[in-house]
């Protein structure tokens, strides 16, 4: 191999949520010739560029590293091999460079700022693996439950840019503890101060209510696991978000005797 940067399993899985500024992307970028660096040293390139001669320039195609680890992305029903493909698709598709959507390699996507990556697995139609009749009764318990094992795992504090895996301070972890030690009922007994606490990480700019990018942080970790999510999420949305009575009211559980982003 030459002597570029490897792109491991952590950053592939993860890349979307970095900062374009975070060392480990800067590195991804080809490295600069002694003679663009003068002119490419006050640049500052996105995701998916790469300077030259004082400019910015999509990438011709994704360096080779991407493809050992391969880790398919779905973004807005459309399947891309990896998040390079994506962020290259993103600045072909600003640009007006006729690559944009090629089919080759984006299926016709024609991308943009405002692309989500919902899962990191192919696409797949996940209505057809929910058998909603069956699992409707008890899908919010099991969510619930889910959500609970989640703030518990391991992976929790492994992933910065995702609030539902920051990592936390000891008090913070001491406070949560307490609240995950608590018996969730099959009728949601107790699951309140959890889905306050999941609904306040999801708002990150603490509008009281989840906009579609901020849920995004939830169906990236739970899908394509939890197929009927979507269908479950699709009764308390409405123009796109969720807000604070609607997420409680999916789930039957009464908010008003609950503080907001509080651990009680």
């Amino acid at each position: 191999m030459s002597g570029k940067p490897k792109a491991d399993a952590f950053l592939v899985r993860f890349l979307p949520l970095f900062s374009p500024d975070t060392p480990i992307l800067m590195a991804l970028r080809p490295i600069q010739f002694p003679d663009d660096e003068d002119t490419c040293a006050d640049v500052k390139c996105t995701v998916g560029e790469y300077c030259k001669d004082g400019k910015c320039h999509c990438y011709d195609f994704c360096p080779s590293d991407w493809f050992i680890h391969p880790n398919k992305i779905c973004v807005d029903g459309y399947t891309y091999s990896h998040t390079c493909d994506l962020y290259r698709n993103i600045c072909y598709c600003r640009e007006g460079d006729p690559r944009c959507g090629d089919e080759r390699y984006f299926n016709g996507h024609r991308a943009d700022s405002d692309s989500i990556i919902r899962y990191f697995a192919e696409c797949q139609e996940l209505t057809t693996k929910c058998n909603w009749a069956v699992q409707q009764r008890y899908f919010k318990y099991q969510f619930i439950l889910w959500l609970q094992q989640l703030l518990r795992s391991t992976n929790y504090g492994t992933d910065p840019r995702n609030v539902l895996l920051r990592p936390r301070s000891e008090h913070d972890w001491l406070a949560l503890d307490s609240l995950l030690a608590k018996h969730i009922g099959r009728n949601g007994e107790n699951a309140g101060p959890i889905l306050s606490f999941v609904f306040c990480e999801l708002d990150v700019d603490k509008s009281g209510m989840i906009e579609e990018r901020e849920l995004a942080m939830l169906t990236q970790v739970a899908l394509p696991t939890l197929a009927c999510l979507e269908i479950f999420l699709g009764n308390c949305i409405s123009g796109r978000t969720i807000s604070r009575d609607a997420w409680f009211n999916c789930f039957e559980i009464d908010s008003r005797k609950l503080s907001l982003c509080s651990f009680q």
